[in-house]
């Protein structure tokens, strides 16, 4: 039995079948981002996950007889599916909570600079349903 170096091997990147949707969904997460910054107040004072995600949901999605507060978000990504808009949602809200965090850290700390919200991150989408 001879065993396989992978140093010398090729490793395969199988991620540029899926290039589209990559920049598609980072390009949502950037969108989302911009205004839930802006509405953290509204966002904080509620007290359960699923209300803040069902609040911000209402705020890019608009619904039969519901429009939605920034009507861009339907515009600029038509047919985007459900369970990846709750992704992004999920995903900005955590990005959010740790700039919080990092904020609230460094007001204590004077010897450095002021933390920065990135708008734009290179978040991976959960794609577990079309690879199984």
């Amino acid at each position: 039995m001879t065993g396989t170096r992978t140093a010398r091997q090729k490793l395969r990147n199988n991620t540029r079948c899926y290039g589209y949707t990559l920049t598609l969904c980072r390009d949502v997460l950037e969108y989302v981002n911009k205004f839930v910054l802006a509405e953290r107040v509204n966002i904080a004072n509620l007290s359960h996950h699923k209300a803040r995600i069902n609040l911000i949901k209402e705020l890019i999605h608009s619904a039969c007889g519901r429009a939605a507060v920034y009507e861009d978000f339907d515009k600029r990504f038509c047919k985007f599916p459900s369970y990846l808009r709750r992704k992004a949602i999920a995903e900005t809200m955590g990005g959010v909570s740790r700039h919080r965090n990092r904020l609230a850290r460094w007001q204590g700390n004077d010897r450095s600079r002021e933390p920065k919200f990135q708008h734009r991150c290179n978040s991976f989408p959960f794609l577990g349903t079309f690879l199984e």
